[in-house]
């Protein structure tokens, strides 16, 4: 772990020259890069109204299982009364067969009732279970998306600020930068960003793999 985070503290020495590699790319290609990352921000945003909603969609479900549940519970309490009502009419069957009957087949109603709601109570617990599990996903994209998104900002930072930045500050993005790749825990994305290391900040062809790789993060809230 300190070993990797030494490495990376050497990109410090070369930050500069990344920069002045990203700040080569032509100005047509850093207005598409921000007209893209805006996009990209405004997929965030739906996708986290669709989050809420997803999360509106399982308190529903829950609430109506809850609902079920009192239902339930009622059908089974006019089982165990019917069933009494079974037990008394038994004593005189010749004479209240008629009675019996009607019991009986009101029992039968009641146990259709109960296996009616044990079938909704379980549709009810499989909506809950795949609403949860979406917004879950959602969530897990979204930030995703959110990270690679600052990661850009943070390459776009450097590259229209080079002249104007101090070591300091560089250096404070940069930290700032390899602890987001950090917190992606992307396999991709940490060979991109070693590969960039190695090539000591120098390396056009490093840096747009990079950048061309957040997208890709980004663009997985197109598949929703």
């Amino acid at each position: 772990m300190i070993s990797r985070i030494f490495s990376r503290f050497l990109l410090l020495a070369s930050l500069f020259l990344l920069v002045a590699c990203a700040a080569t790319v032509p100005q047509e290609e850093h207005d598409q890069v921000l007209a893209d990352l805006a996009e990209s921000e405004a997929q965030i945003s739906e996708l986290r109204g669709e989050v809420s909603a997803a999360e509106g969609a399982t308190d529903e479900a829950n609430a109506e299982i809850e609902n079920l549940r009192g239902e339930l519970d009622a059908a089974n309490g006019q089982i165990a009364d019917l069933q009494g009502e079974i037990a008394s009419l038994q004593e005189s069957v010749t004479a209240l067969e008629g009675d019996l009957e009607a019991a009986n087949s009101e029992l039968s109603d009641s146990l259709a009732e109960v296996d009616s709601l044990a079938a909704e109570v379980d549709i009810a617990n499989a909506t809950a279970d795949d609403a949860e599990q979406q917004r879950l996903e959602i969530e897990s994209k979204v930030e995703r998306a959110v990270l690679a998104s600052d990661l850009l900002a943070g390459l776009l930072i450097l590259g229209q600020s080079v002249d104007s930045i101090s070591d300091a500050e560089a250096g404070a993005i940069f930290l700032d930068f390899a602890s987001k790749v950090e917190d992606l825990d992307d396999e991709g994305l940490n060979e991109r960003f070693d590969a960039l290391i190695l090539s000591e900040g120098t390396g056009e062809a490093e840096t747009f793999e990079l950048i061309f790789y957040l997208f890709d993060i980004i663009g997985e809230l197109k598949t929703e």
